[in-house]
């Protein structure tokens, strides 16, 4: 689930919140929150743990933005 140097999270882990933008191929919206997944967590390395959290950590202490990209099918 996770790659190595890359904090990945699945889908539902992510909290999202207003449309930022849309185009002819997605929608991008911005993230307030993620709520991580035990399931999810045992999968990746302790490393990927930490920058999971770590991301976690940045938006609920508001040090950093984030949004997410939902392509059209």
């Amino acid at each position: 689930m996770c790659s190595k140097g890359i904090g990945l999270f699945h889908r539902q882990e992510i909290l999202t919140g207003a449309l930022i933008g849309k185009g002819g191929f997605s929608y991008v919206y911005d993230v307030v929150g993620f709520r991580l997944d035990p399931e999810v967590s045992a999968k990746c390395s302790p490393e990927e743990q930490t920058l999971r959290e770590h991301y976690v950590q940045a938006v609920c202490e508001g040090t950093s933005q984030f949004c997410i990209k939902h392509l059209q099918e």
